[in-house]
C-alpha cells in the first residue's frame, strides 16, 4: 500500500458515547448547550464503526463521553466489543455504576478504567460537581481495584478541591490504587474561559508541592541529557500521538481538543475519512519553522500538546503561557537541587 494512503492502527478509536453527564463540573470543556442536546451514539452506530475497524486493523478502542454510563445502550455497547475481542478503556465519572454495570465489568473487564474524582472530600466534591457523589465513587474505585481491575483515578486540581487534592492522592497511593493529579484545565470549546479562572498559577502549583521529589528528580536526571528534543507538532499527533475520536453525531476528528476538523463517518469509510481529516489537517498554513517553541531550550521537558494550544489560544503551533511559566519553575527548581547536590557532594 502507498505510504500515503497508510494509516496508523496503533492508534485507540475513541467513542463519545454521548456529551450528557449528570454532573455539572465547573470546569468541564463541554458547553452546557452540547450537554442537554447531545445525541447518542446507537448501537448501530457502534456496530458499524466496530466493522469498520476490524476492516482496517484497529483494536483499541476507548468509551468515554460526556458520562458514557449515561448512554441507555452502553452495555450493549461494551458487550458488543468485547465480544469482538477489543482492547477496551473507559474513562467516566463512576456514579452512575450500579450492581448491573459492576457485574459486567467484573465478568468482561476492560483493559483501563480511568476514574475522574474532583474533590477530596464531600464537601469539595460538591463545590467542583454541584452533586453528592464523593463517597459513591471512592466506593467504587475501592470496589474495582479490589476485585482485580485495572482502574486509575485522575483527580484534576481546582481553587475549588486544592486543600484536599494532596490528601486524597496519597491516600489512594497507600491503598496501591494509581492516580494522578490533571494540572490541565482548558477552555470550553466555544471559546468560554470561565474554566480558567478555577485553574492555579504555576507559581501556585510549584508551591502546593504535588510532585514526587525523588520520582521527579530522577526523571529530570534523564530527561536534561536530551535536550534535543521537540516538542510534539501537529504532524506528529497526525500521525503518531493522539487517537481518533468519533463523536456522538458519527463525526471523526483527530483529538478531544481539536474539534473544528472533522469528517462525516456518515458519508465516508473510516480510513478514507482518517485520511481525508490527516490531509486536511496537514495542509493547513502552518510553518512549524515559524513555530514559537522553535528556539525555546526547554522543549526538552515541555509536554507541550498542539490541540491544547489550539483550544487555549487558538493556534496550533504558539506557546502556551500558563506551561512555558509552569515548565520554567520546574526546571529551576530540579536543577537547583541538582547543584545543591553537587556542592554538598
Amino acid at each position: 500500500m502507498d505510504e500515503k494512503n497508510t494509516i496508523n492502527t496503533n492508534k485507540t478509536i475513541v467513542l463519545e458515547l454521548n456529551y450528557r453527564c449528570n454532573l455539572k463540573c465547573v470546569h468541564c470543556y463541554v458547553p452546557d448547550v452540547e450537554k442537554k442536546d447531545s445525541p447518542f451514539l446507537s448501537l448501530k452506530d457502534a456496530k458499524h464503526i466496530f466493522d469498520e475497524m476490524e476492516l482496517n486493523g484497529f483494536d483499541r478502542v476507548l468509551f468515554t463521553g460526556g458520562e458514557p454510563f449515561a448512554n441507555p445502550q452502553f452495555l450493549d455497547i461494551y458487550q458488543e466489543a468485547w465480544n469482538r475481542g477489543f482492547i477496551i478503556s473507559i474513562f467516566t465519572n463512576a456514579t452512575l455504576i450500579g450492581e448491573k454495570e459492576k457485574k459486567l465489568l467484573i465478568d468482561k473487564q476492560p483493559d483501563l478504567l480511568r476514574i475522574s474524582l474532583f474533590g477530596g472530600s464531600i464537601e469539595s466534591y460538591k463545590e467542583v460537581t454541584k452533586a453528592d457523589y464523593f463517597d459513591k465513587v471512592l466506593d467504587n474505585i475501592k470496589f474495582f481495584y479490589g476485585n482485580n481491575i485495572n482502574v486509575q483515578v485522575k483527580i484534576p486540581l481546582l481553587r475549588q478541591n486544592g486543600q484536599d487534592v494532596k490528601s486524597i492522592h496519597e491516600k489512594l497511593k497507600e491503598i496501591g490504587i494509581t492516580n494522578k493529579i490533571e494540572i490541565r484545565i482548558i477552555p470550553r470549546f466555544n471559546g468560554d474561559v470561565e474554566a480558567l479562572k478555577y485553574r492555579y498559577t504555576p507559581q501556585e502549583i510549584i508551591d502546593m508541592k504535588l510532585d514526587d521529589e525523588k520520582k521527579s528528580l530522577d526523571f529530570y536526571k534523564k530527561i536534561r541529557t536530551n535536550k534535543g528534543k521537540k516538542v510534539k507538532n501537529l504532524k506528529y499527533c497526525v500521525e503518531h500521538c493522539q487517537p481518533f475520536v468519533i463523536n456522538p453525531e458519527m463525526k471523526l476528528q483527530l483529538c478531544y481538543f481539536i474539534r473544528d476538523w472533522e469528517e462525516d463517518l456518515n458519508e465516508f469509510s473510516l480510513k478514507d475519512a482518517i485520511l481525508k481529516l490527516s490531509e486536511k489537517m496537514l495542509k493547513e498554513n502552518i510553518t512549524w519553522s515559524e513555530s514559537m517553541c522553535e528556539k525555546c531550550d526547554k522543549q526538552y521537558m515541555c509536554p507541550y500538546c498542539p490541540g491544547w494550544a489550539r483550544n487555549e489560544i487558538n493556534c496550533a503551533n504558539d506557546k502556551i503561557p500558563f506551561l512555558c511559566q509552569l515548565v520554567e519553575l520546574y526546571e529551576h527548581k530540579y536543577s537547583s537541587i541538582l547543584e545543591k547536590e553537587k556542592e554538598d557532594a
